[in-house]
């Protein structure tokens, strides 16, 4: 398929995301009307004669339809904000592309890394955080039965949601970071790959020994693509490869950018993975994409039970947009 026909099939796609979406948020909007208009209803009708026939007030009265009303109320307006966050998202994504279609670019893999990004992104969220805050809801639900006949055991259930939450928000807060490292702007690449290396030690306790050379372009699209690939090399060490030793090194001669990274974990077979293209682990991909998108080499050499050794050089002239 050539290029051009990938980016009209994926704004079509995303022409199709809007109009469904568009659809969602008019759909919540009317639920927040009709869920308003019968409370309003309800809490209008309290007037002196009402006072006068009734010994109770309405809120009294119709307390769990109000309730009820008020949750869905609640609910609505928060699918409707998230509606809202995804149609701004897509007509982001359409600008891309329409720009793209009328100044033709000679390489759209950043567009697809973007894409398998995104379904990494989604796929993390549904899995862990998604999962974990439905099985808070259920806890809650139970508590809520508790809370009349034992009290105890309803706190007990209250103690174990506060802690679940307490876990999403840190998985969340790891997605953002992943993201866009809110620091990386600020320090710059050298000082936000050793704050990466400092937070790495503390958590796995691992040895870690780094040589790092400043990396200062103008193109920060560039430089954080580097840093993903940095970042995406030191986690697979340490999260999968459980590693003892990690060592970095990251140098600037006259013709690139040269990195080794190399960790004494448990490694893998090369044969096979490379046999198994289509089945390549899905991590392996996007890191060996995100080197080719700046036109960089990488080659990786593993061992089992001996470790990994990732050597990956970027060319100075492409990275300060030189011929």
């Amino acid at each position: 398929m050539e290029k051009k026909e990938i980016l009209e099939k994926l704004y079509d796609d995303f022409l199709k995301e809007k109009d469904f979406v568009q659809k969602k948020i008019d759909e919540y909007e009317n639920k927040v009307s009709e869920a308003d208009s019968y409370i309003n209803s309800i809490t209008g009708i309290e007037d002196s004669d009402f006072k006068v026939f009734s010994p109770r007030d309405v809120e009294s009265i119709y307390k769990e339809s109000l309730a009820e009303h008020r949750a869905l109320k609640t609910k609505y307006e928060n699918e409707y904000q998230n509606q809202i966050r995804k149609k701004e998202i897509n007509d982001s994504r359409l600008k891309k592309i329409e720009y793209l279609l009328v100044n033709p670019c000679n390489d759209i893999k950043e567009l697809e890394i973007q894409e398998k990004e995104r379904q990494r992104i989604a796929s993390d969220l549904h899995d862990s955080s998604l999962q974990n805050l439905t099985h808070s809801i259920h806890k809650i639900e139970l508590a809520s039965l508790y809370i009349d006949k034992d009290p105890i055991q309803a706190k007990l259930e209250l103690a174990t949601v506060s802690k679940s939450i307490k876990e999403v928000i840190d998985e969340i807060r790891s997605t953002i970071f992943d993201l866009r490292p809110m620091q990386f702007d600020d320090l710059g690449f050298k000082d936000s790959v050793e704050q990466l290396l400092d937070k790495i030690k503390n958590e796995f306790s691992i040895n870690v020994v780094a040589d790092i050379d400043d990396i200062d372009i103008d193109n920060k699209c560039f430089l954080l693509t580097i840093f993903r690939v940095v970042q995406e090399c030191i986690n697979n060490a340490v999260k999968h490869a459980n590693s003892d030793l990690l060592q970095i090194k990251i140098k600037k001669n006259d013709v690139c950018f040269d990195i080794n990274i190399i960790d004494d974990g448990e490694g893998f077979e090369m044969d096979k993975i490379l046999s198994e293209k289509a089945k390549r682990h899905f991590g392996l991909m996007i890191l060996e994409e995100r080197v080719n998108v700046l036109h960089g080499n990488i080659d990786i050499k593993s061992t089992k039970d001996k470790g990994t050794n990732i050597h990956i050089q970027f060319p100075l002239n492409y990275l300060k947009g030189e011929k």
